[in-house]
């Protein structure tokens, strides 16, 4: 999929398909996990403290109700928190703001807002001043590819234990395989 890119007038290009990010899109109703990467300063947005193993001492995540309207927030350790949603910081008779995903298409919509770096537009559609569309200038957007795919995704986590903490490590990678169909 080449959609996997949102934008910000701060840092630029924000990837939801990095190498190593693992980003993880509930169809319908469910929890967001992984990383999405800013590509212009090297730094990681987390979705869910899951990705971070941070959930003991702070929980937060992106959820997605069943008709695909997200809520909650997403951490930097560079740039903060960001809302996915007005309704998850109260601000929705200043500002009204979500992000939603085309439960048909997996295409994202809308904008996320933080304190730090403002606004992260998820889809040239909505793009542009007063929501216009921009997308014959800059053609971006975030989607997941849908069920429809024929993958299948493997995530492999190895932990070697020792006596000394130091030297105790755990690895954890996906993999993901496009399968060929094959024709007849």
């Amino acid at each position: 999929n080449t959609y996997h890119y949102a934008w910000n007038d701060q840092v630029g290009w924000i990837d939801f398909a990095y190498p190593g990010g693992n980003v993880q899109i509930p169809t319908g109703e469910g929890d967001l996990s992984g990383l999405a990467y800013v590509l212009s300063d090297s730094h990681w947005i987390s979705l869910n403290c899951l990705s971070t193993e941070s959930c003991a001492t702070v929980d937060y995540k992106v959820s997605s109700d069943a008709d695909g309207n997200l809520t909650g927030w997403a951490w930097s350790e560079y740039y903060g928190w960001i809302s996915f949603n007005c309704l998850t910081d109260n601000t929705c008779s200043f500002s009204d703001y979500k992000v939603t995903i085309d439960q048909e298409n997996g295409e994202f919509d809308g904008y996320a807002y933080s304190e730090n770096i403002g606004w992260i537009s998820f889809n040239c559609k909505t793009g542009g001043v007063g929501l216009a569309d921009i997308c014959s200038i800059s053609d971006y957007k975030v989607q997941d590819v849908r069920s429809r795919t024929t993958a299948i995704k493997i995530d492999i986590s190895i932990q070697y234990n020792s006596e000394k903490a130091e030297l105790s490590a755990t690895s954890t990678n996906s993999f993901v395989f496009n399968l060929i169909t094959p024709s007849r």
